[in-house]
């Protein structure tokens, strides 16, 4: 949910529209990272 958050009303340029699925899972990894290092400390 996070990751749609952070991309809701979006709007690509001509030649970057690649970036809005990127941003979407960066901040999926970004999350889940958190999570890891959460549970190994």
């Amino acid at each position: 949910m996070a990751g749609k958050l952070s991309v809701q009303g979006a709007v690509p340029l001509q030649f970057n529209t690649y970036k809005i699925p990127l941003m979407r899972n960066l901040v999926k990894r970004a999350i889940s990272g958190v999570e890891e290092a959460t549970w190994t400390s």
